[in-house]
């Protein structure tokens, strides 16, 4: 049987098991690492764990949900399924929640004994942008897709990230002089960086704020203002887009309901700290906006 502990930010802890046998092994805990902020298996058991998630191999697919147990019928026939990343990931997001951490949906590096946080929607570039910075501008990586960031007083810190990279397998090329370790799946590439191209600089300031989106035909450099910042990026740093996972083939959905109250702590929380963290827009070809970003 399937029984596996996983460790989360700010002491939050989660357990998978299956009914079947399986073991839950290092390209499991790579794919983990692409969608979960801050996750890691770890050999021990955990007593009282935040969430359980727990498989019954069963024709008869549906979830059922009650307090901080899940529990999925469906047929993984021998395989863990995939549905288990974004599971975890919507499950975890909520209990990041209740202690005022918020999973934004962003790449993250460290520039400048700060990190900057690249924010924008899935395809925008996020990724590929922080692998170019990180390859030709000596930016440290942070994160990738995830990134848990807390607020403390007026600054924005980041507590967390996916330090998993996924790319399409046709981009292997690109950055193969930074990657240690890869492995294919369906038709991407999961890999880690080399070790020295990873930040240390956990719980350190989030000094600016990027919205990215790559166009060939455009060049634009913006400075929000802090009433529009807070507007744009509130659904973002609430992740509203992945709050919600789909599993069982379609037969049943995890509602990520935030926490009572998470809303408007947020937008206060936030809008303290944009009177003193600058938020940039930039739109363009890759060329003009890992120039501009260099430079913040």
């Amino acid at each position: 049987m399937l029984n596996q502990f996983f460790s989360l930010p700010e002491n939050l802890s989660a357990q998978v098991t299956s009914n079947l046998d399986l073991d839950f092994g290092p390209e499991n805990n790579m794919l983990l690492q692409a969608y979960v902020p801050g996750a890691n298996s770890v050999p021990d058991q955990i007593d009282e764990p935040d969430i359980q998630i727990i498989h019954q191999e069963s024709e008869e697919r549906k979830l059922v949900h009650e307090g901080t147990n899940i529990t999925i019928y469906d047929q993984w026939r021998g395989k863990i399924s995939f549905d288990i990343y974004h599971l975890l990931y919507s499950a975890s997001r909520v209990k990041l929640l209740e202690k005022n951490m918020y999973p934004v949906h962003s790449s993250c590096v460290e520039s400048n004994g700060g990190h900057l946080l690249i924010i924008g929607h899935s395809g925008s570039g996020k990724t590929t942008t922080a692998l170019e910075l990180v390859k030709n501008d000596d930016a440290k990586f942070s994160s990738g897709n995830k990134t848990v960031v807390a607020f403390d007083g007026a600054s924005m810190r980041m507590i967390a990230g996916t330090p998993t990279v996924t790319i399409r397998q046709s981009d292997l090329a690109k950055y193969d002089s930074i990657i240690a370790n890869c492995i294919p799946y369906y038709n991407r590439l999961a890999f880690h960086l080399n070790l020295e191209k990873y930040t240390q600089l956990f719980r350190g300031e989030i000094r600016a704020v990027v919205l990215l989106r790559l166009h060939d035909g455009l060049n634009d450099f913006t400075t929000l203002n802090p009433s529009s910042a807070l507007h744009t990026l509130y659904p973002y740093f609430l992740d509203t887009v992945n709050a919600d996972t789909i599993v069982c083939n379609g037969n049943g959905v995890f509602v990520g309901t935030p926490p009572i109250g998470s809303q408007e702590r947020l937008v206060k929380r936030l809008q303290h700290s944009l009177q003193y963290i600058p938020v940039y827009s930039v739109t363009g070809p890759m060329s003009f906006v890992t120039n501009v970003i260099s430079k913040l």
